[in-house]
């Protein structure tokens, strides 16, 4: 009975959808996205499980409030220092910072590369199907230190923009310029995103071969997360160490 339970669900939700194309090989994806992409930039976010939330982490919390939020912000923002040599100029790129070292935010990670996208919804949880959704920036404000209106700079100025808009850190991070980020910042950090309603089902079976043909491709865990404990693992993948 569980399992039909989970299966309704799991339709109505894709009913939601609009699901561009069932994946089961890397081949199938690029022509997918080759073929929808065309002149037009799009933007894509990777989940390892279809029945991922599409919601800022800070949002997932239970007992969600503002306050709790920016709280968590200003003790991290007491205390980054003494971690990191990083010095960002404003709140925004603190934030940034904070999302990227995984406190919880209203930040919602996308990439402007698909193949980084799919890696992400590979990685894990490979006896479930995985997802990546995709949407056109043309239906969005684009957010950066260049644009109008310009990035805010306290935290207070970041809880009062309204709406949904992307915005782009400054590459100054490896693991900003390897993963083409950028993000998705919302007003509504505990409501789920409903705006963004097309996506690929990445099929369970053929998540392994895919992250074996990502890392032939260059796409490997060294290049997503740039550390010297990743090198070690793509070292071990490849002399088939457990």
């Amino acid at each position: 009975m569980k399992e039909n339970i989970s299966a309704r669900k799991k339709g109505s939700v894709r009913k939601k959808e609009k699901v561009l194309a069932e994946i089961g090989d890397i081949q199938s994806y690029v022509k997918s996205v080759l073929e929808k992409s065309g002149s037009k930039e799009f933007v894509y976010r990777g989940h390892a499980s279809e029945d991922w939330e599409l919601k800022p982490s800070i949002g997932r919390i239970d007992g969600y409030s503002l306050k709790i939020e920016k709280e968590m912000f200003l003790q991290f923002k007491r205390n980054y220092y003494s971690y990191t040599n990083e010095r960002p100029e404003s709140d925004m790129d603190l934030l940034f910072l904070a999302q990227h070292y995984g406190l919880p935010t209203r930040l919602l990670d996308f990439t402007f590369n698909p193949m980084i996208a799919l890696y992400f919804a590979c990685e894990s949880e490979l006896e479930k199907d995985g997802k990546v959704y995709v949407h056109s920036m043309d239906k969005m404000l684009l957010m950066d230190a260049d644009s109008n209106p310009k990035m805010p700079h306290s935290i207070d100025e970041v809880f009062s923009k309204k709406g949904a808009r992307f915005v782009v850190p400054n590459y100054t991070d490896a693991r900003y310029k390897n993963q083409k980020a950028l993000f998705l910042l919302s007003d509504k950090p505990n409501k789920k995103f409903t705006f963004i309603t097309e996506s690929y089902i990445i099929k369970k079976e053929g998540k392994e071969q895919i992250l074996r043909d990502l890392a032939k491709l260059g796409y490997d865990k060294t290049l997503v997360y740039p550390l010297l404990d990743s090198l070690c693992e793509d070292i071990k993948k490849m002399y088939k160490i457990k």
